[in-house]
């Protein structure tokens, strides 16, 4: 790594949801941020369109509409793009085929047919746990031929909840579970022993802390634990509230500055 570069280069930051686009222009190691940031907000895609259309179309207009070009593009997407499964523990240690074969499979019987044009990426969950997530190809399609109109480099593209749990992985604690909230979706992950254990994606907003209270029940009882700390992270609606079985920390909202983390990117581009 040519730290010289990297002190002075330049890159966008762009986070896409189905609500809104936010684009920072950045430089150096700690993200410091350069002019105020651009935020388009997005109305409902049309039926039949793709979740993600709005947001990509519109990221597409921002970048045209401003000077930079040949910067380094990093994207964050909601994932209400996104398909997650929990791999089966492993007593050995899996070679990369392996674990790509067997993240399909589970796919597979998970969601069906409807991955047969999507990307498929694995990552390793600390312990004996991987994770399989996958993303529509076509819009990651989207995001490098926008990366190629606007003659800038498409670098990363991170899900949201990917990006929320390396953050504060270390600030969550070693058995709690984990709550990424966003405006689009939710994510209830279980952390157990410091190794991601269980996760559950919710495509859709969490309203109440009535309704994430039955979704973290529901989860627990799925796992079989007694477990009721709760790590939230991300942008809660005003007033929400678990009920008292429930001890929370609110991790509050995600530090986007800084160049992201390998470990956070699962590989999607």
């Amino acid at each position: 790594m040519n730290l010289g570069l990297n002190l002075f280069r330049t890159r966008l930051r762009a986070e896409l949801n189905a609500r809104q686009v936010t684009v920072r222009l950045e430089q150096g190691l700690r993200g410091r941020p350069l002019g105020e940031p651009v935020e388009l907000a997005l109305a409902p895609p049309e039926a039949g369109a793709p979740r993600w259309q709005n947001a990509v179309e519109a990221l597409a207009g921002a970048l045209r509409d401003r000077a930079w070009s040949r910067a380094d593009l990093h994207v964050v997407v909601g994932d209400e793009n996104m398909r997650y499964a929990m791999l089966p523990a492993s007593e050995g240690v899996l070679a990369p085929g392996e674990a790509q074969a067997l993240a399909a499979a589970v796919m597979q019987r998970t969601f069906g047919d409807r991955l047969e044009d999507w990307t498929l990426r694995v990552a390793d969950c600390g312990g004996r746990r991987l994770l399989a997530a996958a993303i529509d190809r076509a819009l990651l399609s989207a995001l490098e031929a926008v990366a190629a109109g606007a003659q800038c480099r498409l670098r990363t593209v991170t899900p949201a909840f990917a990006g929320l749990l390396e953050q504060h992985r270390r600030a969550a604690g070693a058995d709690t579970w984990f709550v990424a909230l966003e405006p689009a979706a939710a994510v209830v992950a279980l952390i157990e022993h410091s190794e991601l254990r269980a996760l559950r994606l919710r495509r859709s907003p969490i309203a109440s802390g009535a309704e994430l209270g039955e979704l973290l029940e529901r989860e627990r009882a799925r796992s079989g634990t007694e477990l009721r700390a709760v790590a939230m992270s991300g942008v809660a609606p005003a007033g929400l509230t678990l009920p008292e079985a429930w001890s929370v920390r609110d991790l509050g909202a995600p530090d986007t500055a800084g160049m992201p983390r390998a470990g956070a990117t699962l590989g999607l581009a």
